[in-house]
Order: structure tokens, then C-alpha cells, then sequence
């Protein structure tokens, strides 16, 4: 009740942009940073929305490089960045950004952890209100999408990707790609289409069959619910189901969708 007290969200919303400010200042201390964090969870469970959360965006993209180097900060800071992609500011600003494209070549053409990878496919996708994936159009990373599945396919020679300390794209990034697909055709009903016209789901169904064939029934089953059947999974997932090299295990899970 006291936090409806105009008083109090004054105060409130004046240290938001106190900490909005500062934020960047002690990601290197953790003794601060968790009571930030604690601070900032304590703020949004209040309103169910941090005041002036688009005002993080700085301290976003500080965690960000830090992380490049130093992922175990994700750790620290996930609490945050949890409470940071539910608040619709702080999201509207992100899209702007590209914020898509910055995480997707930070973290997953180029590796980092594999503990990273999946950290960032729950803040951006599970995490994410439904309705916020409505705000704004981000078309740009098909192509992105398209030429990194294909060039992991050709390079590929069978190594542990699931670990990989090379450049080729991990199971993860491709969680992150059907995620993508799966959020915003609630904006962009035609999205599959498009993807489809680029072939990706031709380097997709490549790259499955190459590296990791155990993730392809869940991530044509997500797909598939999400788009409400489309045309475009139905026929590629077919494809996948009939080609020569996939395994009668994974057709045998293929074939429980169709």
C-alpha cells in the first residue's frame, strides 16, 4: 500500500534514475551489485514495471561488454536484466537498438558459454511478455540468421558444439533463431514465409542434420504450435522428415508431428 503513496513513488522513481546512472559504476562489485539488483526487484514487484526503465540501457549495454569477457556476470545481474526485458520501456528501447542483433553476434556467432547462450534465449524469449514482441518490426536479422546456419553447415566437421571454442554456430544458436521466429510471428504473420524464401529453413534443416539432430523435433514442434500450422513448417519439416541422412530415431519423433 505505501508504494501507491505519491510520496513514496516520487522517491522511487528519483532513485531509479539515481541507479539508472550509476548502475554501470559497480558491476564490478558484487557486495553493491547485489543489493542493486535486490533494490531494482524489490522496486518492479511493486509496480509490476520499473519507473524509468528505458534509462537502463546503458547499464544493459556496459553488462554486455563485460560479459564478453566475463560471462559469470550474467550471474550477478540476471535478477536485473530478468525485471529489465518485463518492463516495457526498458524493451521498446532494446528493440531500437537492435538489440537482437547485438546479443545474437555477441554471444552466439561468436561463443562465449554455452551457459550465456541459454541465459540470454530465457530473457529474450521465455521471459518476454507476449505482447511486447508487438512493438516493433525486426526483419534485419533473417539474412543474419540465414548466412550463419549456412556458413556452420558447409564449415562444419563434426565437433563438440555444444562447447565449441570456434566460430561455428551452437545448438543454442539455434534455439535462439526458432525462438526468434516463434516470438515474432505474433508481429509478422508472413515471417516463416520470409525465411523460407531466404532458404533458411534449408541451412536450418542442414545444419540439424549435421550437428544435433536430437534438437530438431523440439525446436520444428515449437515452431509448429506457435505459427498454428504453417505452411512453410509443414513442408520443411517433411523435407527434414524425409531426408536420407536423418536418423530413424529423429524420424520417428518427426513423424508424431506431422
Amino acid at each position: 500500500d505505501q508504494a501507491k503513496d505519491s510520496q513514496v513513488k516520487s522517491t522511487l522513481d528519483k532513485y531509479c534514475v539515481y541507479c539508472a546512472e550509476l548502475g554501470s559504476s559497480i558491476i564490478s562489485n558484487q557486495a553493491k551489485l547485489e543489493e542493486f539488483v535486490d533494490s531494482l526487484i524489490f522496486i518492479f514487484h511493486a509496480y509490476s514495471d520499473l519507473p524509468h526503465s528505458s534509462k537502463f540501457i546503458t547499464f544493459f549495454c556496459d553488462i554486455l561488454q563485460v560479459a564478453k569477457k566475463n560471462p559469470e556476470v550474467l550471474d550477478s545481474t540476471f535478477g536485473a536484466l530478468t525485471i529489465l526485458f518485463r518492463s516495457k520501456g526498458f524493451f521498446k528501447k532494446f528493440l531500437k537498438m537492435d538489440g537482437y542483433t547485438l546479443v545474437f553476434t555477441s554471444f552466439y556467432m561468436k561463443f562465449v558459454s554455452k551457459n550465456s547462450q541459454d541465459q540470454f534465449n530465457h530473457l529474450l524469449f521465455d521471459n518476454i511478455p507476449k505482447d511486447f514482441s508487438k512493438l516493433e518490426p525486426q526483419e534485419g536479422l533473417l539474412e543474419l540468421f540465414v548466412s550463419s546456419l549456412g556458413s556452420s553447415g558447409k564449415d562444419s566437421t563434426g565437433p563438440d558444439l555444444l562447447n565449441s571454442s570456434n566460430d561455428i554456430i551452437t545448438p543454442s544458436a539455434v534455439l535462439f533463431i526458432c525462438n526468434f521466429l516463434t516470438t515474432f510471428h505474433r508481429f509478422d504473420p508472413n515471417i516463416f514465409t520470409k525465411f523460407d524464401d531466404m532458404h533458411g529453413f534449408l541451412n536450418l534443416n542442414n545444419f540439424l542434420i549435421s550437428n544435433c539432430q536430437e534438437i530438431a523435433t523440439s525446436c520444428y514442434k515449437k515452431m509448429l504450435v506457435e505459427s498454428n500450422g504453417s505452411q512453410s513448417v509443414i513442408s520443411n519439416l517433411f523435407i527434414l522428415y524425409t531426408r536420407e541422412q536423418t536418423k530413424p530415431e529423429l524420424r520417428t519423433s518427426l513423424l508424431n508431428l506431422l
